[in-house]
């Protein structure tokens, strides 16, 4: 034993000529610490806040990350000045405003029977759209939409309602769900010159090229529209030239006929190619055809006849004839081309008709994007849209509407929610400052006023304030950033900051009054230097350990936690150390703890002062007899209910049993728990309860997971794909990817070699092509189809080679396809679907990556249960060294341990029942767990070990009565602490609250309850320590040797007294107060 505790004497020795040092010359030690605080307080003027959500709760350098670096060094990100689609993004905060709408009264917002709420719907899209920024008169539909073929990019369920406009108002549509189909008007202002299309599908494209700016003009010839595609006569047509100076005899004659003119008539100059038959020639437009219906606004016309007439000839185009009018003109039905729309993102909460889950019935939710340009030059104007416009203009028609409700988000709502969070945690923790200084100055008040120690409780709150500034000062000064979670840091600290303050102050309390002030600091700092150190090393690791976390916001909140309690051991042995020097030579002279005027002892003022002095003023020693009165009662009421009622009772057999049948009941629940655990944060608990991001985000999980996020297969190297056998294992590979649990199928996956080798098969009857034509074919031909021009985004063409005669041989150096998830709705499918995708891409003998941008965010489902172990394994062995070193007995290093893992398990299995997930910031709590468990463990334990007793129940009971009450102290100060978060608006404030609560409740509950029943069945396995009893048997020696000093004629106030009187009262106080060392 005599070689295990060389530490211990070594730290007591010099904590104690530190605390003689401080008691002779306490101002250095007081102005120094305030001198360094003072110059830290600048470095809150560089204090910045990290806003960054993604950083600060995705684990760094996670397979998502590296993925994502490797995804954008291949594909666009969707951050460039480029037509870009949402779907194939690589940033998952792009620019864009978000919309969840739904009716007030909580119906179905597609009811046909009441289309006022679509009407409010396509009121505000419009108004969105349109709405200029302030001080810029840029709206999203001129300049700021993220375009593709030219148009902003659209919502498919607007494009969808505007389709059916007529018929919605009307209460008759049809809307198959996800996929519906729509029928588009054939494009009539097809200028002369285009190709035959050949289908309505191509028609399409051809119209989405000449929408998107495209030039069409000298493409090629388009006949009549009677004409036949792939017949002779639209071959011929096909291959010269609408001008009729251009076509030979036969063509003319043909065309003549078929527009409905004679053979032998001069053809009118400019006539258009697709006049229908009967259209009058004539002066133009005196004349008008029969066949057009009255009231058509011909409007001025250009000279010449123009090339679409049968729009309906009003000035407005196309757009202003309906559907009935343009049928009438033509005769007959009006050309529709059919066009798909993928409405899976945009309908939440739907109902079907039937069991197939197609045709719908109904829809409680529906989801709007706005997403804009967010390269470098916008993102000022973007952002200011964002607050100016987006915000605004929901917020207004939330307001103004009575229909509907409105949820709505930006990119930037997350970071605001963060800050917003930062600032308001400040109020709550002034009223956690002010309660704080409230419990600390009434725990350290006795009925002694001269004993009490008010100032020194206040001064030991104000002792952990200054640890905090110093600390935010310091690392705001070496550029480390601020954030939401270091936030919680201050209630931290101020609660654990004032627990060595609770310790010092019962150390000082053991030694006799009429000691010197030297003499008590230096028995004080010697007594708690192993307590104090414990925990603060122990905090101080477990911090450390935390601050290698793979999360940001772990990993910044431990570093700032770390420094504050590097600074709380200093200031408490020097700042506060001063303090108690000061007070101490206040007590020493019997002044009253808060006047500072001298006042009689309670004993003296019996009989020279009335009832209310020896209430409210007296106390203290004698100063005209330096003899310990009988009545004079030193020991804190908390701690005499330690020593003779709370002890014994835990100490009687029957208690032993209970308490030992109730752990293992609270080891049950724990484990029930532990199997219960969920994983991850999720978006809706960075925000603020109810406010409209945490009502959209939690909107978005409830009903609109049905259809996840599309994941890129991305092929990293060169594949031949024009080889046929590769083709079809790119086929096959697509399909296993499509048959797993969390993906639809074929039919929302997007591949462009599928389609591609459909074309290819469908034109040439074959796809095993030379690579020169598959991919000649493939840029000229297929990409050139507007309908394909989405693809262009998949495939990285590469220059291979350029030739003698200067042509250029490209080759394909990277693509991929996108496969749709499904219900994605836990952070458990999230985390399974994600692995799933991963472990298909490792198992294909094709170098793949399987990535979409939301992978960086369910990362964190896979690492938190790792990193969580294997940080509380690193402390843990750690602790058990630590322990080894300070507390001499190797028996009470593995009792340490085992508590430590007892309410590790605990807190994790019972904040799981309590509806707290594993994610960053209970994480945070479990490693504090770790040096909390050690602090309430170590302190009794120690204090068990240098009991004076040989009994090991009287050794529990000493260990309670010594440190029962700084326990108890520490205990209820943290959770007062923490008090304040606990009705918090913020998930992150009352997560915290909970497991801490936990942690401090489970921790004194071992350090009060079960480690001393424990230690009483072992006591005699862990004898005492033998200088601890020697230095007791000293004291006690030197006790009696005061005695004999002391001159009975000297003290009229105790004549009453016999020797042997005065010799028992002297050592029974003189003992109690210092049964065990701190």
């Amino acid at each position: 034993m005599k070689k295990l505790d060389c530490v211990d004497k070594f730290i007591s020795s010099l904590f104690g000529k530190l605390g003689g040092l401080i008691a002779r010359k306490p101002l250095p030690f007081l102005i120094c610490p305030l001198c360094i605080l003072f110059v830290l307080c600048f470095g809150l003027t560089q204090l910045t806040i990290e806003d960054d959500v993604e950083y600060l709760f995705t684990p760094v350098n996670s397979m998502g990350r590296v993925d994502l670096k490797t995804a954008e060094q291949i594909f666009m990100s969707g951050r460039e000045d480029e037509e870009f689609l949402p779907n194939r993004e690589l940033d998952l905060f792009l620019g864009r405003g978000r919309l969840i709408l739904s009716r007030l009264d909580g119906g179905n917002i597609l009811d046909p029977e009441h289309p006022e709420y679509m009407v409010d719907v396509l009121n505000l899209d419009k108004l969105i759209r349109s709405t200029p920024v302030p001080g810029n008169d840029t709206t999203f539909e001129d300049d700021l939409c993220m375009r593709w073929l030219g148009q902003c990019v659209p919502n498919p369920i607007i494009v969808f309602f505007e389709n059916h406009n007529e018929s919605f108002r009307t209460g008759v549509y049809n809307m198959t769900y996800p996929i519906v189909n729509i029928e588009i008007p054939l494009p009539f202002n097809i200028p002369a010159g285009y190709p035959n299309p050949g289908s309505n599908a191509d028609l399409l494209a051809l119209m989405q090229q000449q929408q998107n700016g495209g030039d069409i003009s000298q493409v090629g010839v388009l006949p009549n529209a009677g004409v036949p595609p792939n017949t002779d006569l639209g071959n011929k047509l096909n291959q010269s030239s609408i001008n009729p100076a251009n076509m030979d005899p036969a063509q003319l004659a043909a065309y003549k006929q078929l527009a409905g003119a004679q053979a032998n008539e001069d053809f009118p100059p400019g006539l258009p190619q697709d006049i229908p038959p009967g259209f009058n020639t004539g002066d133009f437009p005196s004349g008008l055809p029969q066949d057009i219906p009255p009231g058509f606004n011909t409007g001025d016309f250009p000279s010449g006849l123009p090339q679409d007439i049968p729009p309906g000839f009003n000035t407005d185009g196309l757009q202003g004839a309906s559907k009935d009018q343009m049928a009438a003109f033509l005769g007959g039905g009006v050309p529709t081309i059919v066009q798909q729309l993928f409405l899976g993102p945009n309908l939440g909460g739907v109902e079907f008709y039937d069991d197939s889950e197609e045709a719908v019935k109904s829809a409680n939710h529906i989801l709007l994007f706005y997403t804009i340009k967010s390269t470098p030059e916008y993102m000022d104007l973007a952002h200011k849209w964002e607050d100016e416009v987006f915000m605004k203009v929901t917020e207004d028609y939330k307001n103004k509407t009575t229909l509907l409700k409105i949820d709505r988000v930006v990119s930037t709502s997350l970071a605001s929610e963060v800050n917003e969070a930062t600032h308001r945690v400040i109020p709550r923790f002034a009223t956690t400052f002010i309660m704080m200084i409230l419990f600390a100055v009434f725990s350290c008040i006795m009925r002694d006023w001269v004993l009490s120690k008010p100032w020194l409780g206040f001064l030991g709150v104000m002792s952990a304030a200054i640890s905090i500034i110093s600390s935010i000062g310091l690392l705001s000064f070496c550029g480390m950033k601020y954030n939401e979670v270091v936030s919680l840091m201050p209630f931290l600290i101020l609660g654990v900051g004032v627990d060595n303050m609770f310790i010092m102050i019962a150390a000082w309390r053991q030694h006799p009054l009429h000691a010197s002030v030297e003499s008590r600091m230096t028995s004080t700092f010697s007594e708690a230097a192993v307590s104090i150190t414990i925990t603060n090393i122990t905090d101080i690791l477990a911090f450390i350990i935390g601050a290698v976390s793979v999360l940001p916001g772990v990993s910044m909140f431990c570093t700032y936690a770390g420094v504050a309690m590097v600074f709380v051991y200093f200031y408490q042995i020097t700042f506060y150390g001063a303090c108690m020097a000061l007070i101490g030579k206040r007590e020493f002279e019997n002044r009253h703890c808060l006047l500072g005027l001298k006042v009689e002892s309670r004993e003296e003022g019996i009989s020279q002062y009335n009832k209310l002095y020896r209430i409210f003023c007296a106390g203290g020693r004698s100063l005209k007899n330096r003899a310990v009165n009988k009545k004079i009662d030193l020991e804190h009421r908390v701690m005499k209910f330690f020593r003779l009622y709370y002890g014994p009772f835990l100490m009687r057999p029957y208690v032993k049993a209970i308490v030992i049948i109730c752990y293992f009941g609270y080891v049950a629940g724990a484990l029930i728990g532990c199997t219960r655990i969920q994983e991850g944060i999720r978006f809706k608990n960075l925000a603020m309860d109810n406010s409209p991001a945490w009502h959209y985000y939690d909107l978005e999980d409830t009903y609109f997971r049905r259809y996840g996020p599309p994941v890129s297969v991305i092929f990293l190297d060169e594949v031949p794909y024009w080889e046929e056998n590769i083709q079809v294992e790119i086929e096959q590979l697509a399909q296993l990817f499509e048959d797993g649990e969390y993906t639809w199928g074929a039919d929302l996956t997007v591949s462009w070699i599928r389609d591609y080798t459909a074309f290819l098969k469908e034109k040439l009857g074959t796809s095993n092509l030379a690579k020169e034509t598959f991919i000649s074919t493939l840029k000229n031909e297929f990409l050139a189809d507007p309908r394909n021009s989405r693809y262009k985004l998949d495939i990285v063409f590469k220059n291979d080679t350029v030739d003698k005669y200067n042509v250029t041989h490209w080759g394909i150096s990277s693509s991929r396809f996108l496969v749709t998830t499904k219900n994605v709705d836990t952070a458990l499918r999230e985390r399974s679907m994600m692995l799933e995708f991963r472990k298909k891409g490792a198992e294909s003998h094709f170098p793949l990556l399987t990535f979409h941008p939301s992978f960086v965010v369910f990362d964190q489902y896979v690492g938190v249960i790792n990193n969580t172990m294997q940080t509380l394994g690193i402390a843990m062995v750690c602790m058990f060294f630590i322990a080894c070193v300070l507390i001499p007995h190797p028996i009470c290093a593995i009792w340490v341990t085992l508590c430590v893992i007892s309410i590790d398990a605990a807190v994790i299995g019972y904040m799981s029942m309590w509806g707290v997930t594993l994610d960053a910031i209970s994480m945070v709590n479990i490693i504090l767990c770790i040096g909390f468990s050690v602090d309430f463990s170590a302190h009794i334990t120690y204090a068990f070990v240098i009991a004076p007793d040989e009994d090991p129940n009287k050794r529990a009971i000493s260990a309670l009565h010594s440190l029962g009450m700084p326990i108890l102290q520490g205990a209820l100060s943290s959770i007062i602490a923490i008090s304040v978060l606990s009705t918090a608006p913020v998930y992150i404030f009352r997560t915290f609250f909970k497991t801490l609560f936990l942690v401090m409740v489970f921790g004194a509950a071992h350090g009060l309850i079960l480690l001393p029943v424990c230690l009483s069945f072992l006591g005699r396995c862990m004898p005492q320590v033998p200088d601890k009893a020697k230095r007791k048997e000293k004291e006690a020696r030197d006790a009696e040797a005061q005695l004999e000093e002391w001159d009975p004629k000297a003290m009229p106030l105790i004549y009453d007294y016999t020797r042997e009187e005065l010799e028992k009262v002297i050592l029974e106080n003189f003992l109690h107060a210092r049964e065990t060392d701190v």
